[in-house]
């Protein structure tokens, strides 16, 4: 049956973002950021009818499951997911067969230090294109007739809804297709897409805060940094890394995430990641591991090896390039198309990183600091910062 449907889907050239006649996803997020996500998709018993009357096939729905909606027969099939909504733009991205074939650069789920969520969605009219849908099912090729037609027209679903852990209200976009009843949303995508052809509507949900007791703070050490608390964005990055060898803490158990990163302590990082040798040189700690970045070529410096040097604060753009250099070798193309014109700020990054800066992007080391993509060549890393970027890239102990 599944390659039934395919086949099906591939000879009407559906536009539909589903690529099915039925679509229900159902997220429920949990206050900790837990997710849990049901797909239900499948075909309308008279698409699939039609289908096997123009193929030839015989039918076969034995693998599929019997649905009825507002008095609509549907055979479908479902798939449950569970995840943490860190992982969400992985969850919803295509699988190697093309399916559940969503853009994740515009859909977006993250949960906020202080428990609300923020659920962006960006709507055109080939989101859910009903009427080159209906257009290519009424064509001489696909053998049917109008009222066949309309049968499986008015029988289309694609929808969302998601339970949020709190309140929700929508912050921007149109009301067409949106209803919300106190934490859930839902979304009727073929609705939404009722937008002029070249155009893009902008939604955005954002949850109400949670309440400490709702976060449910333990008042306890993380892996000793008293610092670093469960409810903090970097929790989990920062003790990934210590456990895994990579950061230690300042002292009196302390880990301080928001002091600026130094040269010194990312070579040192980056060095122990990639196994080099460490000790002093040149009269400072870090001396060594920040010789073998230069030797490697992951890092080029703008002035005397010294102390000096050592100790300044390093940049976004130094930082992310000999990140990718370091790993260039064992990345896995994500399959982003970032070019520069998607950086606001492409002009502003140094000419030596331009190139580098852009790998890391298309390479998921980076999607720059808003959902504009702005990169902030020259601001400064924090020590939590340069954790959740090695984080993001599984890159969490020594090799």
């Amino acid at each position: 049956m599944k390659s039934l449907i395919k086949v099906f889907l591939l000879v009407l050239v559906i536009s539909l973002f589903t690529g099915c006649m039925y679509m229900d996803v159902n997220m429920d997020i949990s206050k900790d950021g837990h997710v849990n996500m049901r797909t239900t998709s499948g075909l309308t018993a008279t698409a699939y009818e039609a289908l096997v009357s123009s193929f030839g096939e015989e039918a076969q729905t034995g693998d599929l499951d019997e649905y009825e909606e507002n008095g609509v027969k549907y055979y479908v099939q479902t798939e449950e997911k569970e995840y943490d909504i860190t992982e969400f733009a992985t969850v919803v991205n295509a699988d190697e067969d093309g399916n559940v074939s969503m853009d994740t650069g515009d859909t977006e789920l993250y949960q906020n230090p202080d428990g609300s969520v923020v659920f962006t969605f960006k709507a055109t009219k080939d989101t859910a294109d009903t009427e080159a849908m209906e257009e290519q099912l009424g064509g001489e090729e696909s053998g049917m007739s109008q009222e066949e037609v309309d049968a499986i027209m008015a029988g289309m679903v694609a929808r969302w809804t998601i339970t949020f852990p709190a309140e929700v209200t929508q912050t921007a976009g149109r009301p067409e297709g949106i209803y919300i009843e106190g934490n859930k949303l839902t979304m009727n995508l073929l609705e939404m897409s009722k937008v002029p052809e070249g155009e893009v509507e902008e939604y955005t949900f954002v949850s109400a805060p949670l309440t400490k007791g709702d976060l449910e703070i333990e008042e306890t050490e993380s892996k000793g940094f008293t610092d670093v608390p469960v409810n903090e964005w970097y929790y989990t990055a920062v003790n990934a890394l210590a456990e895994g060898g990579l950061v230690s803490g300042v002292g009196n158990n302390k880990f301080d995430p928001e002091a600026q990163l130094t040269i010194g302590q990312f070579c040192s990082i980056v060095s122990k990641a990639k196994g080099f040798e460490l000790g002093e040189l040149n009269g400072h700690w870090s001396g060594r591991a920040t010789q073998n970045c230069i030797d490697a070529g992951f890092i080029t410096p703008d002035a005397e090896l010294n102390e000096k040097y050592y100790d300044r604060a390093i940049t976004r753009e130094e930082a992310i390039s000999a990140m990718y250099l370091a790993k260039a070798d064992e990345l896995v193309d994500v399959e982003t198309e970032f070019a520069p014109k998607d950086v606001p700020d492409y002009e502003e990054i140094d000419e030596m990183y331009k190139e580098t800066v852009m790998n890391a992007y298309n390479f998921g080391i980076t999607s720059g600091m808003d959902t504009k993509h702005t990169f902030a060549p020259k601001s400064l890393l924090t020590r939590a910062q340069i954790c959740q970027l090695f984080y993001n890239l599984n890159w969490t102990e020594i090799e």
